[in-house]
């Protein structure tokens, strides 16, 4: 009787058990629903910004549709991905996994610790970034993930091969420099053979030639240069690049916004 009664007991304890627990699953909210993912864009040519961290790195890569790309830093360089790299992106570019993790929210959050280092990524309207390595809470990105994964190898200056020759042409570059912070002005030339001359008041003119890589990395930043539309420049700063005697390019603002030209400047400057 004893054992009767226990057993009816337990399985009276069970039953509440199992009713309460499908009573705060009803009550429970849902998890928050994946968001309306973003209208598609087709596959253009990609700008990854990297910026922050101690060294105050502020490095951008372009990569364009045919795979050529240009990693403009400290050390500017170009070269090509491979067409299987290339068809990846376009990939997970055009995904749906992709647009639902720019829909949800695209642009990097606030730092939250210090050495923070800040990845964008922009392919025509589209742009989503993050900020680490300090956790955030972030929702999952996988495709952006491995975007990144994709892309950091040819940020670092490292591609699958050579920029393949032909267009466009190297045409010759007169880079100005003005005297700033205890540094003499200057002028440097580089003719369309990728011969380089730097010149100073009162000093013997240095000579180099430019290496095929560096002549290869100079001809698509001038290119790019010379689509840009001419600017104003209420204060324009120390450099300015003067592209096949007719197209004049200042350091306007803040030099930072200015990559390509950065990047002629830190690839001619010695």
């Amino acid at each position: 009787m004893l054992r009767r009664s226990l057993a009816r007991s337990s399985a009276i304890l069970l039953s509440l058990g199992v009713l309460a627990a499908a009573a705060c699953a009803r009550f429970d909210p849902d998890p928050a629903p994946a968001p309306t993912p973003v209208p598609k864009v087709a596959f253009s040519d990609i700008t990854l910004e990297e910026t922050g961290g101690i060294d105050g790195r502020h490095n951008v890569l372009l990569v364009r549709t045919d795979g050529v790309a240009i990693s403009m830093s400290w050390e500017p360089s170009a070269g090509q991905l491979s067409p299987d790299t290339v068809t990846r992106l376009r990939t997970l570019l055009e995904s749906e996994q992709f647009r639902i993790e720019v829909a949800r929210g695209g642009e990097p959050e606030s730092p939250q610790c210090s050495d923070q280092v800040t990845m964008r990524l922009v392919m025509g309207p589209l742009a989503i970034g993050r900020t680490g390595p300090c956790p955030t809470g972030t929702a999952p990105t996988p495709a952006f993930d491995e975007i990144l994964r994709i892309l950091s190898t040819p940020l670092r200056g490292e591609f699958d091969r050579p920029v393949p020759g032909g267009e466009p042409r190297l045409v010759p570059i007169r880079l100005e420099v003005q005297a700033v912070a205890g540094k003499p002005a200057h002028v440097i030339t580089v003719d369309a053979r990728g011969r380089a001359v730097k010149t100073m008041r009162g000093a013997t003119p240095v000579r180099r030639a430019l290496e095929t890589s560096q002549q290869d990395t100079l001809r698509l930043l001038l290119d790019r240069l010379q689509s840009v539309p001419p600017v104003e420049c209420p204060k324009p700063g120390p450099y300015r690049a003067v592209i096949a005697g007719t197209i004049t390019v200042p350091e306007c603002q803040y030099f930072y916004a200015q990559p390509e030209l950065r990047a002629v400047v830190n690839l001619l400057e010695w």
